[in-house]
């Protein structure tokens, strides 16, 4: 992770830093969900195309451990600080509303694709940046705009059974933020932005298919 900096004041650093850049590891969770309400505008015998409205929701829990400055001597993490040391936390949470259309469309006997496309016309950001050693700690929030884009290649290995592999990507990002910086009612003005890419491997098994004869 870049820990980055402007403008930061002496004291505490033995002088005025223009800029400042650290580098450390970090352990990176996430959690997601997504709920739609779709309806089938157009259907074919194998292909569809279904408009959708509905909620996603993402969260991340990172920790940076140790601390390694790459941009000023007079500043912080100079010496370097070890990776068994926790320094920085940050945990945030977005929602947005999407809007956008599902298709599935058959390639050859048994060979198909689905995708689909949604725009997040209203997305919300909460965060909190948790400097540790220094006992820092940051609210954040915001509002924005994204987008989340997913294709998936599948095969019907029987008339019940089916796989795919694919790829998911996600974008969201603030039109409007900021920071309570370390609690005190000092607000900054902030711009925040996530990207998630995935690939993902599924499938899927219909209870409704009778046994071939």
């Amino acid at each position: 992770m870049n820990d980055e900096d402007w403008g930061l004041p002496s004291p505490p650093f033995p002088a005025f830093v223009p800029y400042s850049n650290t580098l450390s590891d970090v352990d990176d969770k996430i959690g997601y969900g997504i709920v739609d309400v779709g309806y089938d505008w157009w259907r074919g015998p194998d292909s569809k195309v279904t408009p959708f409205v509905g909620y996603s929701y993402l969260q991340q829990d990172m920790k940076a451990y140790g601390c390694r400055q790459i941009a000023n001597g007079n500043s912080d993490c100079v010496p370097a600080l070890p990776s068994s040391i926790l320094g920085i936390t940050e945990y945030d949470k977005w929602h947005a509303l999407r809007v956008g259309a599902a298709v599935d469309v058959p390639l050859a006997p048994r060979l198909s694709v689905s995708g689909e496309a949604a725009y997040l016309p209203y997305v919300s950001f909460s965060g909190t940046d948790n400097h540790v050693l220094r006992q820092l700690l940051s609210p954040e929030n915001g509002h924005g705009i994204g987008v989340q884009l997913e294709a998936i290649l599948s095969y019907a290995v029987t008339d019940a059974l089916r796989i795919g592999v694919g790829g998911r990507y996600w974008s969201m990002w603030t039109t409007s933020g900021e920071v309570n910086f370390g609690g005190t009612g000092t607000i900054i003005p902030m711009r925040y932005a996530v990207e998630q890419a995935h690939l993902l491997v599924q499938g899927a098994y219909r209870f409704d298919v009778p046994p071939s004869p």
